[in-house]
């Protein structure tokens, strides 16, 4: 009987016992369960702060679509403007006008490039050559415009130490397929025949789409320091505004600096030096000559200013640049056509040679008061 007694407690504590762990048990998961929500919440909550053309723009930019995904770009801009997307989403605008901006440029050195001694170079080919020259300089017009714009935003509210990687999370690595090729080199070799306008899209788009691929996937791929993904984008940025406009280049140049202060050799940081202490002795010696110029204003001042004359000399200097360069082989075989009038009202010279067939040639964009060129 006591033995029973002794059984029957024992099972009731055993019961006992069972019933608070499964208690101990449920609390625990229900606990971890209010957890789970929590945090299940909180990832809700992020998707929903995503403004939606960002969601629209990064599924137009996994599928290649540059266009719509520039346009939902756009509307993040215009519409949430107090949203954190608003960088992310100018950095992948910005990528978008650099690429464009690069496939001119290689158009414009095939274009240039091309043989004189064949027979493209009649009135009907001229024509075609200067409506693609047209077509360039457009592009590199608007593309610098835009890329002033959205980088003026962007070194203002870009932190080095900022990792930024999240924003990027959805896009996908894009393919740079191997078929694609340059369906110009044919041009760049022979000179021969004049592409159509056709062939001139064709090659502005590709040119576009391995850029720009190139660009994100450089965005978005992992790194151990924080933001090396943008100093292809910021390096490649600063050296094509550099004329236009040197102060924003500086800016991402210190840019680059600043995310590189780590890594004191790194080879952006490298060529971002030279880059610029060669700007600092070219401003110098523009200053120089501005000087003079200013000087020599300033002792004729009843002399009607012309944009158009050239800085005393400025023309010398510039000629024989041409020469050391070997884009004309003497300053008489060197002639020029006005070209227009800058913000700062000098004149600026389109410059051209004869070649060897006694054709002309075009070479560079000349500021006729400093001497600075480009083309």
């Amino acid at each position: 009987m006591k033995n029973l007694k002794l059984q029957v407690i024992t099972a009731l504590f055993i019961t006992i016992l069972l019933v608070g762990c499964s208690n101990s048990s449920n609390g625990e998961k229900t606990e971890k369960n209010g957890k789970d929500d929590t945090e299940v919440n909180n990832i809700e909550q992020i998707k929903q702060d995503i403004p939606e053309p960002y969601k629209k723009a990064i599924i137009a930019i996994n599928n290649k679509n540059w266009e719509l995904a520039n346009t939902y770009l756009d509307l993040v801009i215009s519409d949430f403007q107090d949203s954190e997307y608003i960088l992310p989403t100018q950095i992948l605008k910005v990528s978008m006008q650099v690429s464009q901006f690069q496939g001119a440029y290689e158009l414009t050195d095939i274009i240039l490039g091309t043989d004189p001694n064949n027979s493209l170079y009649d009135e009907e080919d001229k024509a075609a050559i200067s409506r693609h020259i047209k077509l360039i300089k457009d592009i590199f017009n608007n593309s610098l415009k835009e890329q002033e714009k959205t980088f003026t935003t962007i070194v203002q509210e870009f932190k080095a130490d900022k990792d930024y990687s999240k924003y990027y999370k959805d896009i996908m690595p894009l393919s740079l397929d191997g078929h694609y090729s340059d369906n110009l080199s044919f041009f760049a070799e022979v000179g021969y025949p004049v592409p159509s306008d056709n062939e001139i899209d064709e090659f502005l788009n590709t040119k576009y789409d391995i850029n720009l691929s190139h660009m994100v996937n450089e965005i978005i791929e992992k790194t151990e320091n924080i933001n090396f993904n943008y100093l292809l984008l910021f390096y490649n940025a600063g050296t094509q505004l550099n004329e236009t406009n040197p102060k924003l280049a500086k800016d991402l140049f210190n840019l680059i600096l600043n995310i590189t202060s780590d890594d004191i050799y790194n080879e952006y940081r490298i060529s971002v030096e030279k880059f610029m202490g060669d700007s600092i002795n070219d401003t110098n010696k523009n200053e120089e000559l501005n000087q003079t110029y200013n000087n020599a204003q300033a002792n004729s001042k009843n002399k009607k200013y012309d944009p158009f004359e050239w800085g005393i000399g400025v023309k010398e200097e510039f000629e024989n640049q041409m020469i050391q360069n070997e884009y004309a082989d003497s300053k008489e075989n060197l002639f020029y056509k006005n070209g227009y009038i800058g913000g700062d009202n000098q004149g600026y010279y389109e410059v051209y040679t004869i070649d060897e067939n006694g054709e002309e040639r075009y070479i560079v964009v000349v500021n006729v008061k400093t001497g600075s060129y480009h083309g």
